[in-house]
């Protein structure tokens, strides 16, 4: 799964923390994971 964050919340992110995603596509549903890399891109616009 890939998520789009803001800048000041990147910073906050390390591969290998634990995650905890919802999403509108199933409400009430909680998924957890680990995050296993951080793909940031400058941004082009």
């Amino acid at each position: 799964m890939y998520a789009n964050v803001t800048e000041k919340e990147v910073l906050k992110l390390k591969v290998g923390m634990e995650t905890t995603i919802t999403t509108d596509t199933y409400p009430g549903s909680t998924f957890t994971g680990k995050i296993e890399a951080n793909l940031s891109f400058p941004d082009s616009g």
